[in-house]
């Protein structure tokens, strides 16, 4: 079982929305752990109660996000939630970042629309330190991230928009 998971971003600055099967908690708490540690703003469904309201709930965070984490596994590719997140997502031409926690092959429509998108293999690095090393190197992911982290990373703060 994950350890203790990090709080959830709410707010109007640009946040990370993260989709993941709960199946795979285990190794996604983690990575949202580290996101939330090196100061990116981070949503994430943790705590939310089942209700009538829960589609518009989790539609308005997609639609709202800046980037979308896609954690890719087995289990996130036979769940009706990250599969309506990612075509909303993508529908919203919203960034997407796959990441492949296992090695998957996707079904040819999602293929389709993610065939040319930068992608990173989880599974792949030896360590975590060297995932995140390769995570945090995302240049779409800097203007997630909290002023504290822009300072730790040496990453320029954006000018408003006027």
């Amino acid at each position: 079982m994950p350890g203790k998971m990090p709080e959830v971003y709410e707010g109007d600055r640009p946040f990370i929305f993260v989709s993941y099967a709960h199946a795979d908690s285990d190794a996604v708490i983690p990575i949202i752990t580290d996101l939330d540690d090196e100061g990116y703003r981070v949503w994430y469904d943790k705590g939310i109660q089942a209700c009538s309201t829960f589609p518009d709930y989790i539609a308005d965070h997609v639609h709202d996000c800046e980037c979308f984490l896609m954690l890719i596994s087995h289990a996130s590719l036979v769940s009706d939630w990250c599969k309506n997140e990612v075509n909303y997502a993508i529908m919203c031409r919203k960034k997407i970042l796959p990441v492949y926690l296992e090695d998957v092959e996707l079904p040819r429509g999602l293929e389709i629309q993610l065939g040319t998108v930068q992608a990173l293999f989880w599974y792949g690095y030896k360590t975590d330190a060297e995932f995140n090393e390769a995570l945090f190197a995302v240049p779409m992911l800097d203007t997630c991230l909290k002023p504290e982290g822009k300072r730790r990373r040496g990453v320029k703060p954006r000018m408003p928009k006027p």
